[in-house]
């Protein structure tokens, strides 16, 4: 559901810029859409419980959960940077217009959307290690390929790869965080969370 949240802010900021709405309208607006959502949904999200609320806590990642907690920084830091710096880029060295540069975290947000939804199957076929490997490799080569080429398509393909890429690694190393033995599920996912 994040994906396909960011997926539609991408989706807003590239059509407000399309349209020469400036933000201080825009924001106004989605902020007003986001309230009547939000009062609309409310009744329907769970009531969370003492004990959830009691087990959640900060934990530092060590042991079997020190590699998954480094991956899982790794994917954080780049699904960061390219939702932070891809419309700069777009603008900057590339030269493309507002509308054009946020559709580089729309395709990223589109990419990782769809591919979360085959990420479960995803890691059934080739593993943790094996998802792991093709996860950053394909990451790293759609940031190669939006640096390297400087040109508008080859660039949105480039942050759609990005995207793809940290689909499904992230779900991954959380399912992997709550399954580690001798550890509570809770303290796993906090750990590699942290």
């Amino acid at each position: 559901a994040w994906s396909f949240g960011l997926l539609a802010g991408s989706g807003i900021a590239a059509g407000a810029a399309a349209a020469s709405v400036g933000v201080r309208v825009q924001f106004p607006v989605v902020a007003a859409a986001a309230m009547v959502a939000l009062a609309v949904a409310t009744p329907f999200l769970l009531p969370a419980t003492g004990a959830a609320l009691e087990t959640a806590r900060f934990v530092l990642p060590r042991g079997k959960l020190a590699l998954p907690a480094l991956l899982m920084f790794c994917a954080f830091f780049v699904e960061a940077a390219t939702i932070s710096w891809a419309a700069v880029f777009l603008t900057g060295p590339v030269g493309t217009s507002s509308a054009l540069a946020a559709g580089g975290v729309a395709a990223f947000s589109l990419a990782m959307a769809l591919v979360r939804l085959v990420g479960d199957r995803l890691l059934e076929r080739w593993g943790i290690e094996g998802l792991a490997l093709r996860s950053g490799a394909l990451s790293c080569g759609g940031i190669v390929l939006a640096l390297a080429t400087r040109s508008p398509a080859p660039a949105l393909v480039g942050f759609a790869c990005v995207g793809a890429g940290s689909a499904p690694i992230i779900p991954a190393l959380f399912r992997l965080g709550g399954t580690v033995p001798g550890v509570s599920s809770g303290a796993g996912i906090a750990a590699v969370a942290t």
